[in-house]
């Protein structure tokens, strides 16, 4: 049976090896190493890996040493089973780390401590199918601490966009939708992308800035208005404003308006939940392209979480 199971494991890893210029010693290596990460309990070093092996570890800090296309082979993997309806999703993750010579070391934010921390950060890029409800990894790029990003006069936000534009070619064949939680509702992380073709969906502030567009009659003097006041999210005008009901406990309010600090008109779903207690929940989902269905921003985004489950399997299975 452990046999049969091996063998499995070893052709489906394989077959993922077809679109990539690989010699013999290089694909025997990489099965090594998937294996290996499988079976390998607690830390995971060279010393570790060449007990398991028969490979020495010299070999493997030389293997090391070179470059995997590990996009375009989570890619092999997973297009056979991912459906039409498909977006990027983005989402970085800490990384408990110690010591002086780790390359790219530095302050990050930790999640589960809600408190920044000295280690090391992930930036996971998946692509989530919303049909399925399941993420799919397709790369993690290890983040730049804020210092040195500071010397190249960068920003957080405008490394994590050049994550993505720079894998354009390859998340594009897939969709143009990304997906990302709030923190990533600023214009120096949105405004990229939607240059580059890309469309965002994200979670505002509940104290975003938000504008009516005026739909009035010109009165033929000064410059034609473009907008209509402040939003009042407690009192939506229903006259912009539809409605739709999800199920007995949730129901949702779409409009397209105006985002101050983004900038642009974007479709704004204010999606309301009652729990059990009887108190409301609510959060504003809003999506760059403005010709989306209200119901798809609102699965999109959902889905956006089963991101989580990735970080999950990559730290406590591996």
């Amino acid at each position: 049976m452990i046999f049969t199971e091996v063998n499995t494991f070893i052709l489906v890893v394989s077959s993922a090896f077809n679109g990539l210029s690989l010699n013999k010693w290089r694909r025997d290596f990489l099965i090594e190493i998937f294996m290996l990460y499988m079976v390998i309990p607690g830390r995971i070093n060279f010393t570790q890996m060449s007990r398991y092996s028969k490979y020495c570890e010299q070999r493997f800090r030389n293997q090391f040493k070179q470059k995997f296309d590990f996009m375009n082979y989570n890619t092999s993997l997973i297009t056979p089973v991912v459906g039409s309806r498909t977006a990027i999703s983005f989402d970085p993750s800490y990384i408990e780390k110690s010591g002086k010579k780790t390359p790219y070391m530095g302050s990050f934010w930790s999640g589960s401590d809600q408190c920044t921390k000295k280690g090391l950060e992930i930036a996971q890029i998946a692509l989530i199918d919303i049909d399925l409800n399941q993420s799919f990894h397709l790369e993690a790029v290890q983040t730049v601490p804020v210092k040195t990003l500071k010397q190249a006069d960068l920003s957080l936000a405008d490394w994590y966009a050049h994550s993505i534009i720079s894998r354009k070619q390859e998340l594009q064949k897939f969709s143009k939708i990304v997906v990302a939680d709030a923190f990533f509702s600023k214009i120096t992380f949105i405004q990229p992308l939607i240059n580059e073709g890309f469309h965002v969906i994200s979670k505002l502030r509940d104290d975003a800035n938000l504008r009516y567009k005026f739909k009035g009659e010109y009165s033929g003097k000064g410059r034609p208005p473009h907008l209509a006041g402040r939003i009042d999210l407690d009192n939506l005008n229903m006259d912009i404003f539809t409605q739709i009901q999800i199920n007995d406990t949730t129901q949702a309010f779409y409009a397209i308006i105006n985002s101050k600090s983004l900038k642009t008109d974007i479709l704004l779903v204010v999606e309301r939940k009652t729990d059990e207690s009887g108190k409301t929940i609510q959060r504003l989902i809003f999506s760059t392209d403005i010709k989306m269905n209200a119901i798809e921003v609102l699965e999109y985004y959902h889905c956006r979480f089963q991101m989580e489950f990735n970080f999950r399997d990559a730290k406590q299975a591996t």
